[in-house]
């Protein structure tokens, strides 16, 4: 009997533990990434040997990746909105200078 008591705690904190990936697995297919993340932290921090950990650290990586890349994609965008104004300025004075090249050919 001792070994039964034994044997249904394991169970049930190993199924509270998928219960973790799960809810987090479903964050992530809804697209709430920092939720799935957090959910997939909380696994790890109390199951890192357990046989989805491998899966769960592979997944949560990805995720942290392009949460960063992101974040880092956000930030750029002001620069490259600066940027492409930038180019349109030096593009109509290229215009314009290619159209006094051409009334200065000729008159010559």
């Amino acid at each position: 009997m001792g070994g039964v008591l034994l044997v249904l705690p394991l169970a049930f904190v190993s199924g509270c533990a998928r219960e973790l990936v799960t809810r987090g697995d479903d964050q992530l297919v809804a697209g709430n990434y920092r939720a799935a993340l957090a959910m997939y932290d909380q696994f790890l921090r109390s199951n890192a040997q357990d046989a989805v950990s491998d899966r769960v650290r592979a997944t949560r990586a990805l995720l942290a990746r392009y949460l960063q890349t992101e974040e880092e994609a956000a930030r750029a965008r002001p620069e490259l909105t600066d940027l492409r104004a930038e180019v349109t300025r030096l593009r109509a004075a290229l215009e314009k200078l290619k159209a006094i090249d051409v009334q200065t050919e000729q008159k010559r």
